[in-house]
């Protein structure tokens, strides 16, 4: 019997709680409300702050998929990058990845300064260093934080959000599990397309690099025993994918089964979810094929969600599916309860649906927003 459906039968006589409801769901069974996920950005934070004082929104909204992070790093980043940050404007910050961060005007939002732009070669793919993110004090009590939070019958997942920009003050570090964005970061996205056309072999080179220290994170979550791994690279547009699907076959689609690959040979019931925004259509098979089990955020700007769960829904859970191009910063309290009652009564109609926001929720999104999903999507008790 395999561990989801073992978490399954075990489930409480006349009670569902929050990691049955999960399990069920991703099983394609009916339960009384489909999982739920959201995350407030700094501003919503503050607005949260002052309705309700100084109380995790997660907690209050009762969100049952929590976040796990491992730790932030001990090494000397202005040392270790001092060769690769002398183009940098004054006052950038520069992270682990050597990535300079300029700070805009608006929000949470930076401008990516890439420590190979300008210089993508071998020679320098090479010698950049990149994070220990495998270090053994970087995963200090990660498994004895996935164990508290189960133990309080929450679903456990590695983080992506989190951290300061988001609004929960964390300097924890999310490790998920990306290869193409990852990698453009590094040089940016113009250098890194060109490069996939005309350098194949340099393109080839930072991927590789990044997979094989990727595939090691994999493996890191898996043994800590964590719900969920996500795994993601924005791959889509608003109209179709950022590159032809056989230079995506050809440069991303093997990377992605070897990290897949890389986490379940360590635990094969930990779960799969992969993310990319925009319209995606065209390799959804081909996620299937390598894995993936469940797909986010099902943008409907993008793509229509009732239409990709008609087709893979047998095959797929999905996650996200509620707007935050249009819903959540241009519609009412009503449109938001009704676009979710809508995803609910067709896309989970048979099970397979976590229900959320497809991107953090940013300061255009309506306070009274956010408390009309929380609201609608809470189980009644």
């Amino acid at each position: 019997m395999s561990e989801v459906v073992h978490r399954i039968c075990t489930t409480k006589r006349g009670k569902m709680n929050r990691r049955d409801r999960f399990f069920r769901t991703i099983s394609h069974q009916k339960t009384d409300m489909p999982p739920y996920y959201f995350n407030l950005c700094a501003d919503l934070v503050h607005k949260f702050a002052q309705k309700y004082g100084d109380v995790d929104y997660r907690d209050i909204y009762d969100i049952p998929i929590r976040e796990v992070f491992i730790r932030p790093t001990k090494l000397d980043i202005q040392t270790r990058f001092r060769d690769w940050s002398d183009k940098f404007p004054s006052g950038c910050e520069v992270n682990e990845w050597g990535i300079g961060l300029q700070r805009g005007n608006t929000a949470h939002f930076y401008k990516m300064l890439g420590p190979l732009a300008g210089r993508m070669t071998a020679k320098n793919i090479e010698a950049l260093p990149f994070p220990d993110f495998t270090a053994n004090y970087r995963w200090d009590g990660v498994t004895q934080q996935i164990q508290v939070l189960r133990s309080h019958d929450y679903i456990t997942m590695a983080g992506i959000y989190g951290g300061v920009d988001s609004g929960t003050g964390s300097v924890d570090t999310p490790a998920f599990i990306d290869i193409f964005e990852s990698s453009w970061y590094l040089c940016g996205l113009d250098e890194m397309l060109i490069a996939m056309y005309s350098q194949p072999e340099v393109a080839e080179l930072l991927l590789e690099r990044m997979t094989v220290f990727k595939e090691a994170i994999a493996q890191r979550w898996a043994a800590a025993d964590v719900d969920i791994i996500v795994y993601g690279d924005d791959v889509g547009s608003q109209n179709n994918l950022m590159m032809s699907g056989e230079m995506w076959r050809s440069f991303l689609k093997p990377r992605l089964a070897r990290v897949i690959k890389a986490a379940k040979s360590v635990n094969p019931d930990v779960v799969i979810l992969y993310h990319s925004d925009g319209n995606i259509m065209e390799i959804i098979p081909d996620l299937i094929e390598v894995g993936v089990e469940i797909l986010n955020p099902i943008q409907p700007e993008c793509m229509n969600p009732v239409e990709v769960a008609v087709k893979y829904g047998s095959q797929l859970c999905f996650w996200g599916t509620v707007g935050t191009q249009t819903t959540f910063p241009n519609g009412s309290q009503d449109d938001v309860r009704h676009i979710c009652r809508h995803m609910i009564d067709t896309v989970g109609k048979n099970g397979g649906l976590i229900l959320a926001p497809t991107h953090i929720l940013e300061p255009d999104v309506p306070f009274e927003n956010v408390e009309a999903f929380a609201e609608y999507v809470k189980p009644k008790t």
